[in-house]
């Protein structure tokens, strides 16, 4: 007579087990979406502090990117490179 009660709760056909399995699963399922809002708000971010660079990260990782922002990017970044050899030379 237990063993029956016993095979339902652990293979989840109670009422209760499959509740708490619900509520447990959707827990995880609303962490994860935070999760997502807050990784989503760090690359906002990232992209914000790069400023002029961010095409060249962005090309950098193999995401798309417009060529008029990239040849800006890269022509920004050659001429610091140049200024700082020119400095230390």
């Amino acid at each position: 007579m237990y063993s029956k009660q016993n095979v339902d709760f652990f293979c989840g056909s109670t009422p209760s087990s499959r509740k708490a399995t619900t509520g447990l699963l959707s827990i995880i399922a609303y962490v994860i979406h935070l999760f997502n809002i807050q990784v989503e708000g760090l690359y906002e971010l990232e992209e914000a502090h790069l400023g002029e660079f961010a095409p060249l990260i962005r090309a950098a990782r193999g995401e798309p990117v417009r060529l008029p922002e990239l040849k800006k990017a890269a022509i920004k970044a050659t001429e610091l490179i140049l200024e700082e050899l020119n400095v230390g030379a």
